[in-house]
């Protein structure tokens, strides 16, 4: 499955995989809350999820999340986040008072 913008990453890692992507739809509501579809069967299946980040940050990683609860409540047997720029990487040490935002 593909987030963000899969084609420049996703094709390539699917064929060397010898996978294919899947077929799902993400769009935004009119109210601006995210809806994912996902269009076939995954049912025992092992899914790589490729975000990249192309855009909003928080927005993308809603949309991943969203999606992999998609695929569990769609009983895929296993679900990988492919991330390759994980955004707040930079938020991994404890900074006075504040929160360790990467641990989420």
């Amino acid at each position: 499955m593909g987030l963000g913008a899969p084609v420049g990453i996703g094709k390539p890692s699917m064929w060397r995989l010898g996978a294919e992507l899947g077929k799902s739809v993400v769009y935004q509501e009119t109210n601006g809350e995210t809806r994912v579809e996902i269009k076939e069967s995954v049912r025992g299946q092992d899914i790589f999820i490729i975000q990249t980040i192309p855009r909003d940050v928080n927005t993308a990683v809603m949309e991943l999340l969203i999606m992999a609860y998609a695929l569990k409540t769609a009983c895929a047997r296993n679900i990988i986040g492919v991330i390759p720029y994980f955004p707040y990487s930079k938020q991994s040490k404890m900074r006075k008072r504040g929160s360790i935002v990467c641990k989420l």
